[in-house]
């Protein structure tokens, strides 16, 4: 796995069900791999991660997956009530989260019971605790894992086409209100997900 964009490949897959398949194995080489410190992964929305999420949270995967090790963040929310069926975090915890030995503490949901601005800027604080600084430095990404999928528009996370979060240049965590899809968003903005990759 590289987190430098010049040195990456291309991987072309068949179908949804082997993307899946190298995704679980992907995310579990890298839990392997690390050794200083906690696993970070972004999960994405929408239909992208269901089948993985069925993958992982069944054997033989279940059981190769350090759990203990693993920090769980999320790449974008529709800023609905807790437990909305169109959560991303309702799906994750009914296909994965409930299903899996994963500590309670290292689940990270992005918060929907206030303004989706303060929701945003209390997710943002969290991703900074757990960074620890906050200001992004480059050679250390914030996750060492995001799943993106991506939209029929172009959209990945909650970056819509035409929305202002696309100019964020400093803030890790952005709104948009995408004319073209349901309820109002929280989202990981591309400097969170660009320094993955510098």
């Amino acid at each position: 796995m590289t987190t430098d964009i010049r040195n990456a490949s291309l991987e072309t897959l068949v179908d949804s069900e082997a993307v899946a398949l190298r995704m679980a194995e992907l995310l579990i080489e890298g839990v392997q791999a690390k050794t200083d410190g906690l696993f970070r992964v972004a999960l994405s929305g929408g239909s992208t991660p269901k089948r993985l999420f069925e993958l992982l949270a069944s054997e033989p995967y279940r059981s190769r997956v350090a759990w203990d090790r693993l920090q769980i963040f999320y790449g974008d929310e529709r800023h609905v009530e807790v437990g909305h069926k169109d959560a991303n975090q309702t799906v994750a915890q009914a296909v994965l989260l409930r299903h899996v030995p994963v500590p309670a503490e290292n689940v990270f949901p992005i918060p929907t019971g206030a303004t989706v601005s303060a929701d945003a800027a209390v997710y943002e604080k969290s991703l900074k605790a757990v960074y620890g600084a906050d200001t992004l430095e480059k050679g250390r990404p914030l996750f060492d894992l995001v799943m993106l999928g991506l939209g029929t528009d172009g959209h990945t996370a909650s970056l819509f086409p035409g929305q202002p979060v696309l100019h964020e240049t400093k803030a890790w965590v952005g709104v948009a209100a995408p004319e073209i899809a349901p309820y109002e968003r929280i989202t990981l903005t591309y400097p969170a997900i660009v320094k993955l990759l510098q």
